[in-house]
Parts: C-alpha cells; sequence; structure tokens
C-alpha cells in the first residue's frame, strides 16, 4: 500500500484519534484510581504519578490494531458487499479480541480478577454507545446537508429549464 494510500484513507488520523481517547481514558482513570489500580494492573503502574513508557507503548500498539481493523472492516474493496451494520458488528468482535489479547499478554490486570473485567466491559460498553451516537449524529447531519444540496440541485435544475 502506497503511502498516500495510507493518508487516503485515514489510518493514521484514526490512530492517533484513538491513541489519545486512550491515553486520556487512562489518565483520568489513573488519576482517580491510579494508586489503588496500582497493586493489581501493569496500566497503573505508577499510580496517580502518571503513564509509564511501557503503557504508552502498549496502548500505542492497541491504538494502531483497531486501527488497522476499522481499515480492513470499513474497506470498499474488502467488504464492500457486507452490511455496515455486520461490517460494525465483527469490528466490534474483533476490536474485543484485540483488546482481550492485550490484557493477558500486557498484563493489564489479573485474568480472574473479577472487577477488572467488569471495569472493562463497562468502560468498553460506555465508549462504544458514546462513539456510535457521535457516528449517528454526525451521519443525520451530513444525509441533512446532502438533501438539502440535492434540493437545491433539483431546484436550479427546474428554474434553469
Amino acid at each position: 500500500m502506497k503511502m498516500t494510500n495510507i493518508w487516503k484513507t485515514g489510518l493514521f488520523a484514526r490512530f492517533f484519534v484513538i491513541f489519545a481517547v486512550s491515553i486520556i481514558f487512562v489518565s483520568v482513570a489513573g488519576f482517580f484510581q491510579g494508586d489503588s489500580a496500582k497493586a493489581y494492573s501493569t496500566l497503573y503502574s505508577l499510580g496517580k504519578q502518571g503513564i509509564s513508557y511501557i503503557t504508552l507503548c502498549q496502548l500505542l500498539f492497541s491504538s494502531f490494531m483497531i486501527s488497522i481493523l476499522n481499515s480492513i472492516f470499513f474497506s470498499e474493496k474488502l467488504f464492500g458487499d457486507m452490511m455496515v451494520l455486520m461490517r460494525a458488528v465483527w469490528m466490534l468482535v474483533c476490536t474485543i479480541i484485540v483488546i482481550i489479547f492485550c490484557i493477558f499478554v500486557f498484563d493489564w490486570f489479573p485474568v480472574d480478577f473479577v472487577p477488572g473485567w467488569l471495569g472493562f466491559f463497562l468502560s468498553f460498553g460506555i465508549c462504544f454507545i458514546i462513539s456510535t451516537g457521535v457516528m449517528v449524529i454526525k451521519t443525520r447531519i451530513e444525509s441533512k446537508k446532502y438533501e438539502e444540496l440535492l434540493e437545491n440541485y433539483k431546484n436550479k435544475k427546474t428554474g434553469d429549464e
């Protein structure tokens, strides 16, 4: 894939947005619960003092993997025939798998720690609902804009005749 194609697909923009949101989320959670979470989570190894370089690299990896999944599932070349809803569902499933992989490999919290899993699914669910809401609102705004442009075009065409 050429570098210009990567920029056109928005891979890097999406990657940096996901990375930034991840850092913000981990930072806010660390500010409130960092010292208590540092006993069982490598994400908060520094407690309220901040995020370690290792954690930043782990978030960088997970953000990159999720942005790659996004590019794959929303590629018209690969999944052009699949409904957008199905693409989103499969991307959601694969994203959860990537995050679970990171939990195991990077030891973000002990695998048998039930509050960690509850927190993961709760925070993931909240982020998913917020991002879905933003996408729906954005789609409605764009749809309304295009409907207005189409109506203006139709009015102009009938006026020209």
